[in-house]
């Protein structure tokens, strides 16, 4: 094998190189390409699963009662406070909430969030602990 020969071999071994190197990014290309795809799918889920929930909960409030309970109920001190004579009772009644245990607010908050259609409830730091400064 002369210098020629020396030659061609190394031309043939770099060209398998750049094959090589070649496959090695369409792999990586069709691998990006399938997580995307996953992702993709995954979404689409979860956005069906979203659809299917807001039906859901449509369907059930046309029937429930649930919601106008709690629009009610949670409309009462609003009312009252106009009335002359009622708000101390209505702050006492407020001030003897903020004295129950952390999982009953939780648990109030969670069933009053359910009732109006929320699949998550909302986040309230301290659960009602939360300190208003008067004026």
């Amino acid at each position: 094998m002369g210098l020629w020969g020396a030659i061609a071999a190394a031309l043939g071994l770099g060209r398998e190189a750049v094959e090589a190197r070649g496959r090695l990014k369409v792999a990586e290309i069709e691998a990006r390409a399938k997580i995307e795809e996953a992702r993709s799918t995954a979404a689409l889920r979860a956005a069906e699963h979203d659809a299917a929930w807001e039906t859901l909960a449509l369907s059930d409030a046309a029937s429930s009662w649930k919601d106008e309970w709690w629009t009610i109920l949670l409309a009462i001190p609003l009312i009252l406070a106009f009335v002359p004579g009622l708000p101390p009772y209505i702050e006492a009644g407020f001030a003897a909430l903020d004295e129950t245990p952390d999982w009953y607010r939780w648990a109030l908050l969670a069933a009053i969030s359910f009732a109006f259609g929320r699949r998550v409830m909302p986040q309230i730091g301290g659960a009602g602990k939360k300190e208003h400064p008067k004026e």
